[in-house]
């Protein structure tokens, strides 16, 4: 039996935030510049919470874990736009040490929904099926796969955490609770900063990738939309690991 400790700051606070520069998206350490929505903002709140840290007195985890949960949901996905050999041969191109426990045959790679894996895993399938396709346009690419995730959680046990999250409040409050169904570092900070806009941050995530942050921004789009906000799109974000940002804006 492993001893586990586990730390959660119990009063979140909001960072500090800096004020954006002209020009803020693509790489480097500027802010994104949040749009002049022409409208009165009637209210600025912020949602976030410390690092939950999980310290183990004997066998450490990975540097970086995610949920079985992610390989259940993304799996059909894989299957759809790569076919079965390409994803078969990324399979068993794992390091033993990344495919022990999984099983290619078996739905959703064998992956026990609640079980945590090395983010090594879907680091190393991701990179050699997206080489398979160079010229595809990432973001369609990301975009699609993310509709298709949701479409799996929402029908699953976390469609009831949906369900209290059907605002753009009380998503910026539930969304950290719903990506540590997920991962297992990485805070979520939601700013609203007027009622059609909002900027969230992920900072401190160890089992980052660029596809599936990608997928993660998209689907921040793809959630409002199911709330029924109007024209929703990504005005601006960055991908620049320690901290990744999107800024989304929504017809009143």
């Amino acid at each position: 039996m492993t001893d586990a400790i586990l730390t959660v700051s119990a009063a979140p606070t909001c960072p500090p935030q800096r004020a954006p520069e002209e020009g803020g998206s693509g790489e480097g350490g500027r802010e994104p510049e949040f749009p002049d929505t022409r409208q009165p903002i009637t209210g600025i709140f912020c949602v976030t919470r410390e690092d939950t840290t999980l310290r183990q007195s004997r066998n450490p985890p990975a540097a970086a874990r995610f949920k079985g949960a992610v390989l259940k949901e993304i799996s059909p996905w894989l299957f759809r736009t790569f076919g079965a050999s390409a994803v078969h041969q990324a399979f068993d191109s794992l390091p033993a040490e990344l495919s022990r426990g999984l099983n290619f045959s078996a739905p959703h790679f064998g992956a026990l929904t609640s079980a945590w894996y090395d983010a090594l895993t879907y680091h190393h399938m991701l990179d050699a099926l997206l080489a398979l396709q160079p010229d595809v346009n990432r973001t369609n690419l990301a975009r699609d796969a993310a509709r298709t995730v949701l479409n799996q959680t929402l029908r699953g046990i976390y469609g009831k955490l949906f369900g209290l999250m059907a605002t753009p409040p009380l998503y910026a409050r539930y969304v950290q609770k719903l990506w540590d169904m997920h991962y297992d570092t990485g805070t979520v900070t939601i700013v609203h900063k007027a009622p059609n806009f909002t900027a969230h941050t992920v900072e401190g995530w160890a089992g980052h990738h660029p596809f599936v942050c990608e997928m993660n921004r998209q689907s921040g789009a793809i959630v409002y939309a199911m709330m029924g906000l109007k024209n929703v799109r990504i005005q601006q974000q960055r991908c620049a690991t320690p901290r990744c940002e999107a800024v989304y804006l929504w017809d009143l």
